[in-house]
């Protein structure tokens, strides 16, 4: 079976001010993967889109108001995905005890 035919797990869910601090985020979490859970492939994919490829024009998206996300693929199969959603306004609801 293909990692990409797999439904990804949620792992984290963060809410961030801005689409630059949520860019941000995914490229350390990106970079600070561990180098030997990757083949050299995936290492040059992901560096490549941390380092420019990908981060400019996921930027651009976000503040379009467009999803953006980037994927990866681990030596054992598992597809480990960032999915960045622009928000322009959240609901807080009061939960009555």
């Amino acid at each position: 079976m293909d990692a990409y035919d797999q439904t990804p797990e949620l792992l984290d869910r963060v809410m961030l001010d801005t689409p630059e601090e949520a860019v941000r985020l995914v490229r350390i979490q990106i970079r600070t993967t561990q180098p030997f859970a990757l083949s050299p492939a995936e290492v040059d994919r992901a560096l490549a889109w941390s380092d420019s490829g990908g981060r400019i024009p996921t930027l651009t998206a976000l503040h379009r108001g467009e999803v953006a996300g980037f994927s990866i693929v681990l030596r054992n199969g598992i597809r480990a995905e960032w999915r960045v959603r622009p928000v322009d306004y959240l609901s807080l609801t009061v939960a009555h005890r």
